[in-house]
């Protein structure tokens, strides 16, 4: 009562204590290598990715989705980069991996509305307007395949600390192969004293670049682009760009020309693992608020 900040900082350093791996020299590591590597073998072999499978084949061939990742997906309001999230999740689920969605931005159910137009291929607004009941029974039969795999988390208080926390409970029972954060710049977390917005977004990259590396899962964070970027964004458009440059493996930037169009260009901006790519391109359905290839 008399310290609370100081007994805080204690806790921290002793859940510090419990989930710090132990240092291991390159024979146990070794072991471990060859293990991984045999995974992936048998995954190319079936013609599966080398790290998640998106259900986009540009995304898992040039880019792989790996353990580890911080993959950042920009755009520009309104182009899409929520529906895009979701796209990747659910098609992630289908594939019996498991996501966790913290959607700062939208409630579960307008998140629900689009999953379900995707799943049934009938208009989001239908859900929307409650006039799809046909429909909605048919999407308990599609959850049978992805529902497990797929948890929404409504983060519009929440902190990157927050979030952090809620992960590690639920990788207890429900170990995520990808973590969708929707979006940065939403998040609650407050700058330090005399520090900036560049450095608040700082703190927040870091954070999910640490959990993804400590729960050996893909992280993919949503972000904005300057709204003043004319033409197609590049990396030092993004929003308080310079630790999301930073601090991601992946870059991608999803850019159409017009809200009405329904061509999308998909950049490999950043690759830390790869090269650098312009040539993406994806289709998008508005009534369904899908992408396709």
């Amino acid at each position: 009562i008399d310290a609370p900040k100081e007994f805080i900082d204690e806790m921290k350093k002793i859940e510090v204590d419990f989930i710090s791996n132990r240092p291991k020299d390159l024979n146990e590591l070794h072991e471990e290598y060859v293990v991984e590597y045999e995974q992936r073998k048998v995954k190319l072999g079936k013609g599966g990715s080398v790290g998640l499978i998106t259900g986009f084949k540009y995304i898992d061939e040039n880019c792989a989705f790996d353990k580890g990742d911080l993959i950042v997906l920009a755009a520009k309001t309104s182009v899409g980069k929520t529906a895009l999230a979701i796209n990747i999740a659910i098609n992630c689920s289908m594939y019996d991996q498991r996501v966790l969605f913290f959607s700062a931005e939208m409630t579960t159910s307008a998140i629900q509305n689009r999953i379900y137009a995707q799943l049934t291929g009938i208009a989001v607004t239908r859900f929307k307007y409650c006039n799809a009941d046909s429909s909605v029974n048919m999407v308990k039969v599609e959850l049978e395949t992805c529902g497990k795999n797929f948890k929404i988390i409504e983060a519009g208080n929440l902190t990157s600390e927050d979030i952090c926390r809620i992960a590690r409970r639920e990788a207890a029972l429900f170990m995520p192969d990808l973590i969708v954060v929707d979006y940065i710049q939403y998040l609650k977390d407050k700058p330090q004293r005399n520090s900036t917005n560049n450095d608040r977004i700082g703190e927040i990259t870091r954070s999910l670049h640490a959990l993804a590396q400590e729960l050996r899962c893909s992280v993919l964070a949503l972000s904005q682009v300057n709204r003043a970027a004319s033409g197609i964004p590049e990396l030092h458009n993004l929003r308080d760009s310079g630790n999301i440059e930073q601090d991601s493996e992946i870059v991608l930037i999803l850019h159409r020309e017009d809200r009405e169009d329904v061509e999308a260009q998909l950049i490999i901006a950043k690759n830390r693992n790869g090269a650098i790519r312009t040539d993406g391109r994806l289709k998008f359905d508005p009534k369904l608020t899908k992408f396709y290839e």
